[in-house]
């Protein structure tokens, strides 16, 4: 049966040569739309994102949270605050899939009425402490130094730091001291802090600082432990707490987009508590992306129309040419399944043989199109987001089915023909259906209507372009069709 089929093949090689180019271009075709629907759509996600970040000056995913937790007596504060927050976290981690780029995490309780010791003033200051190490990485010392860095101090006593705005507004200095007589040591000793150094946030591009310090309010930053060690001390009741976790939005394409953004949802629905700043950029790409969608199969269904129109009219022309050998295998005793098979077993040999170099050209096509700066202009410089991907695998796959059904097609009214009934056939043949009906008229009349319609409209379309309007997508079908109308 092969030997059959390659020599049939052999002896007609140009018509099948001519088969194979329209078979590889279909695969192309298909392969093409789907990497480029993909990569602009990821692209336009991308977009969003950027845009965000210049226009806000914040980072474009964040998720946060502000909770508080009660404290029960002889419990560790600091871990209490911090197993709160991440039983948020991990939730938010295992649906959304994302990296994490950073994590922010304040915790603080409420002070007392502090005494100054420099000039006898008094004021409110909260009690914190931030889930870091309090070191260069993500604090500028302004002045002083780190606690950890600090000397000893006596029981009751502890290290802190504060932020520029809160020395500025109680007019701080480093190694004063702030006393707080409303917080009672063990031995009626009150709970004294001195300030070791000032700092501020260390660079603007650091992605840790979701929340400044400035909008922290007035606080007293403190070592964990000692943060721990004041709330046992001192039976303070409830801490509270501020998380923010910074995810990596290079990570959202077009196949994740809609359940990241339901996840969000989702969140939001079960928590008021909780904040977050990307679904209405999410809702926007997707909503733009229907669009571009539409816009892409708008220009590929000329195109596939065309290679299909091509496939068939290759493959009547090779059937009609091998009718007489169809009649004869008919006449000998061949059943029509089995001549049905020999055409199957040749059209998937074909699409088979076809399937590699369509969806190299695919790719090639979709990466000289993506580095498109202008008309008929190409930077030729590969582009982030497109490439070959399981998709398009998959739909260039599909394609090359679909290009084997098209060749099969003209074989099965042929294939239980006989010798005599193909004589019979010559002699009662009449006109085709579209010349009866004269369908080429027809058609070459709608063609020549929408370049009229599309030439009306078309001063309306570039006043509708600059003010940021939407196109039509079917413009672009009616355009394509009708700017060649003899092409039906």
């Amino acid at each position: 049966m092969l030997r059959f089929i390659f020599t049939k093949i052999k002896n007609k090689y140009r018509l099948y040569l001519a088969l194979l180019a329209g078979v590889i271009s279909m695969i192309a075709v298909f392969g093409v739309i789907m990497m480029l629907r993909k990569g602009s759509l990821d692209r336009l996600i991308q977009s969003a994102f950027t845009s965000y970040y210049e226009a806000e000056g914040k980072f474009p995913s964040v998720v946060s949270r502000t909770g508080s937790v009660v404290l029960e007596s002889g419990e560790d504060a600091a871990e209490a605050v911090l197993a709160g927050m991440k039983s948020y976290e991990d939730t938010w981690d295992n649906y959304l899939s994302l990296p994490v780029v950073n994590a922010q995490r304040i915790a603080w309780m409420k002070g007392r009425r502090s005494i100054f010791s420099y000039r006898g003033d008094s004021g409110y200051l909260d009690i914190g402490f931030m889930d870091t190490d309090y070191n260069g990485s993500h604090f500028e010392l302004l002045d002083g130094t780190f606690p950890k860095e600090a000397e000893e101090l006596p029981r009751d006593h502890y290290w802190c730091l504060i932020d520029r705005h809160t020395m500025d507004v109680n007019h701080f200095v480093v190694g004063e001291t702030l006393t707080m007589n409303e917080l009672d040591g063990p031995e009626d000793e009150p709970v004294v802090f001195h300030i070791a150094g000032i700092v501020k946030e260390a660079g603007t591009e650091d992605y840790f600082w979701q929340k400044s310090l400035f909008a922290s309010g007035l606080m007293l930053y403190v070592e964990r432990e000692d943060f721990a060690k004041i709330a046992a001390d001192h039976h303070m009741e409830k801490a509270q707490y501020e998380t923010f976790r910074v995810y990596d939005y290079r990570k959202i394409t077009v196949e994740n987009l809609e359940a990241v953004r339901s996840y969000l949802e989702q969140f939001k629905e079960q928590d008021e508590n909780l904040t977050e700043n990307f679904t209405s950029l999410l809702t926007d790409a997707e909503q733009k992306g229907v669009s571009v969608k539409a816009v892409l199969y708008a220009i590929a269904v000329p195109l596939l129309l065309l290679v299909f129109i091509f496939i068939s009219m290759i493959a009547v022309r090779i059937v009609s040419s091998e009718t007489g050998e169809i009649a004869m295998l008919h006449s000998r005793g061949m059943s029509r399944g089995r001549i049905i098979l020999i055409y199957f077993i040749q059209s998937v040999i074909l699409a088979a043989v076809s399937f590699g170099p369509g969806l190299l050209l695919g790719y090639g096509v979709g990466m000289l199109t993506a580095s498109s700066t202008g008309f008929l202009t190409f930077s030729g410089d590969a582009v982030p987001g497109y490439g070959i991907y399981p998709g398009m695998i998959l739909v260039s796959g599909l394609a090359a089915f679909v290009a084997a059904i098209i060749m099969l097609l003209p074989v099965i009214p042929r294939s239980g023909s006989t010798v005599i009934e193909q004589k019979n056939r010559r002699h009662n043949s009449g006109l085709p259906l579209w010349e009866k009906f004269f369908l080429d008229v027809a058609l070459l009349g709608v063609s020549i209507y929408l370049f009229f319609n599309f030439t009306r409209q078309m001063d309306q379309l570039k006043l509708s372009v600059l003010a940021g309007e939407g196109i039509d997508p079917m413009i672009f079908l009616t355009s394509t069709f009708s700017s060649s109308p003899w092409g039906f």
